[in-house]
């Protein structure tokens, strides 16, 4: 069965959106509420991550290095309050006090199901494409976050993907 383009785009778009924007810490993934995962392949709509022996890949290392030298401690304290965060409700420095969960509580139950549908499809890509996480391939790069290296290979370059636009 084939999609048609425009649907395959929202479908894909929607996914970039969630996943940019909404990740939510890895928990095991519930049965699928809006998408079947057959109706959507992660695996196809994402450019594979570049060869870790890659001039790609060397570029992107030498931005994230870059960017963690010039990180102030206010943009690091930020980026550890987004890792603690991350929904959609933590837009709400910028929406105001009022855009919460309990104020919102349909918006929170068809964020919550389409956080659980994009976890399904984005981790049958991370789990194919098995890429690791930057501070587990050069020891140069720590995590601002408390993250340790030697976690599972479920990382995609974040960095190429806003370096390619």
């Amino acid at each position: 069965m084939k999609m048609p383009k425009l649907t395959r785009r929202l479908v894909f778009f929607t996914l970039l959106a969630i996943s940019i924007f909404g990740q939510v810490p890895a928990r095991a993934p519930k049965t699928p509420i809006l998408i079947s995962p057959e109706l959507v392949d992660a695996v196809a709509l994402i450019t594979p991550p570049p060869a870790l022996d890659s001039k790609r890949m060397s570029q992107n290392v030498a931005e994230i290095i870059a960017i963690h030298r010039s990180a102030s401690p206010q943009e690091i304290e930020s980026a550890n309050w987004d890792n603690k965060h991350e929904n959609l409700f933590a837009i709400a420095k910028v929406l105001g006090d009022k855009f919460t969960e309990e104020s919102l509580p349909a918006t929170a139950r068809l964020w919550a199901d389409m956080s659980n549908d994009q976890s399904i499809v984005v981790s049958a890509a991370k789990k194919y494409f098995q890429h690791p996480r930057p501070y587990d391939f050069d020891p140069d790069i720590k995590s601002m976050c408390g993250s340790k290296a030697g976690g599972p290979k479920n990382s995609y370059p974040a960095v190429m993907a806003l370096s390619d636009t």
